[in-house]
């Protein structure tokens, strides 16, 4: 996968949960939870890129809202940076989506999607 200088991701939050993706990385077999995501594709806005990355990962239709923080990503990650958006759900159910750059019909990165209590 391509390497990018920001990554766009975000933090769906409904009745006091977020929403999170389960990924399972194709090379190493590591899985994790992360937001939902990814990197912009040429003449996209971050809004547009966030909107787009949702509809893929997760079947939602949201609202972009703002921007919440923009970090440093960890030292072996893909991206310099990661910014997060506020997003709110206009339309949809939470599913698992698909990575189009690097999934294919023998492998699916995204493995589940979870709503987890922002109050425990």
């Amino acid at each position: 996968m391509q390497r990018r200088d920001i990554r766009y991701q975000a933090a769906v939050v409904h009745n006091h949960h977020v929403l999170l993706l389960h990924i399972q990385d194709r090379e190493t077999g590591e899985t994790y939870w992360i937001f939902p995501g990814g990197g912009r594709e040429a003449n996209e806005t971050p809004e547009e890129c966030v909107r787009r990355e949702l509809q893929e990962e997760t079947g939602l239709d949201v609202a972009v809202l703002k921007l919440l923080f923009t970090v440093a990503d960890i030292p072996a990650g893909m991206y310099d940076w990661l910014a997060t958006y506020h997003c709110q759900i206009l339309s949809g159910i939470a599913h698992p989506g698909v990575e189009p750059e690097i999934d294919d019909a023998e492998y699916t990165t995204i493995q589940a999607v979870a709503w987890f209590d922002l109050r425990t």
